[in-house]
């Protein structure tokens, strides 16, 4: 299999166009349709994006392998986040497990950086989460709502928990997802056809938005809110 069958290969697998790829890794739209054709391997930042997403980079440059990591592999969910970074912190006695904390940060170079952390998170018992969720914590995260857009659902400063591991938008929900150098968080419909209207449950925060289905499957997602906690 040469590299331009496996770059086509990892494009079927996100279900996209050569245009849509392109979009959900932040290049020009003719960038990805080169290196398709002209079986050339991409640059070390498209590679980053890509690793990021879930894709094997030595797979995709050598062949050997497995086009996703193990455990994006068998999760089949959302591959925006490094898998190694969902980390699963166990605490001492009681069966108690730390669920990481998402930060979007911008730095001087204007270089955005997906922070997860383990500072200030929030312990969750591993048993509620099977029973609750029928979920392990090595693929949840928590991110924190800013804003007034989802009132009276949430409000600013509740604190979500974020389950990365299912399908993109399996049915209509709370979803964060990254616009920019921002973690928005906001109601998600699928509708039929494919496309997806993204709306605020407080109506005035803004007009609903519809996405026709070729912009819907470039959404960068990270993932569909289960829990959310906050203050009385």
């Amino acid at each position: 299999m040469s590299i331009t069958d496996r770059l086509t290969a990892l494009r079927s697998h996100f279900g996209l166009s050569q245009k849509a790829m392109a979009g959900r890794l932040g290049i020009a739209g003719n960038t990805w349709q080169r290196y398709e054709l002209s079986n050339e391997p991409p640059n070390s930042s498209v590679l980053a994006k890509l690793a990021a997403d879930g894709i094997d980079t030595h797979w995709l440059l050598t062949g050997e392998g497995a086009m996703l990591h193990k455990r994006n592999a068998a999760s089949g969910g959302f591959s925006d986040l490094p898998p190694s970074r969902l980390a699963d912190d166990e605490m001492g006695g009681g069966g108690f497990v730390r669920i990481p904390h998402l930060r979007i940060r911008t730095t001087e170079d204007g270089l955005r950086i997906d922070d997860l952390s383990l500072e200030g998170a929030l312990a969750f018992k591993r048993d509620w989460l099977r029973t609750a969720f029928g979920t392990e914590p090595d693929i949840l995260l928590t991110a924190e709502m800013e804003g007034e857009a989802m009132e009276p659902t949430l409000r600013d400063g509740d604190l979500l928990l974020v389950d990365t591991s299912r399908p993109r938008l399996r049915g209509d929900g709370i979803y964060a997802f990254r616009v920019q150098d921002m973690l928005a968080i906001r109601r998600l419909q699928m509708k039929l056809d494919g496309s997806v209207v993204i709306s605020s449950d407080n109506p005035t925060a803004g007009p609903t938005e519809n996405f026709n289905a070729e912009d819907a499957s470039a959404l960068n997602i990270v993932g569909r809110a289960i829990w959310a906690g906050g203050r009385f």
